[in-house]
């Protein structure tokens, strides 16, 4: 059976420099301004949690997992997804490289996005073409906000 296979990393990690952190700290503290003005201490204690989850989430480095594609599944780290689960899909090209995204019948998990090298690309869509519609789409908006902001 044919395969097409890489490797990737579990997710985009963006290294967050100085100013970053110095932004964060003048956003947080104008919005824990914000909260105090109007009395609302639960709209301060919603703030100081999500400083806390992107600051502990941002220290977690991606694992290189193996994604694998053939006629019937598409599998990754230790998971699988049958191919008639998947409805199309497409390729997107940003200054980190190309992506492939994957759009799901499954409602918790929509979308997929792999990192895949130049050279995959073509055996991909060879072994696809028959068995998913290749649309023309760009990149999701939430990837573009996730680079722009590094989370």
């Amino acid at each position: 059976m044919p395969e097409v296979s890489w490797e990737t990393e579990e997710f985009e990690y963006y290294q967050r420099g100085f100013w970053w952190y110095l932004v964060a700290v003048v956003v947080v503290g104008l919005l824990l301004l914000l909260a105090w003005w109007f009395r609302n201490w639960m709209l301060g204690l919603v703030v100081v949690v999500a400083l806390g989850a992107i600051m502990m989430v941002g220290r977690v480095r991606p694992r290189i997992i193996q994604v694998r594609v053939n006629e019937k599944t598409l599998s990754f780290a230790n998971r699988s997804i049958e191919l008639n689960k998947v409805k199309s899909f497409w390729l997107t090209q940003t200054s980190e490289g190309f992506k492939v995204n994957f759009l799901l019948g499954l409602r918790l998990t929509p979308l997929l996005t792999f990192k895949i090298p130049r050279e995959k690309i073509e055996p991909l869509r060879e072994l696809l073409k028959d068995k998913l519609p290749e649309e023309d789409r760009g990149e999701d908006i939430i990837d573009k906000l996730n680079r722009f902001l590094k989370i």
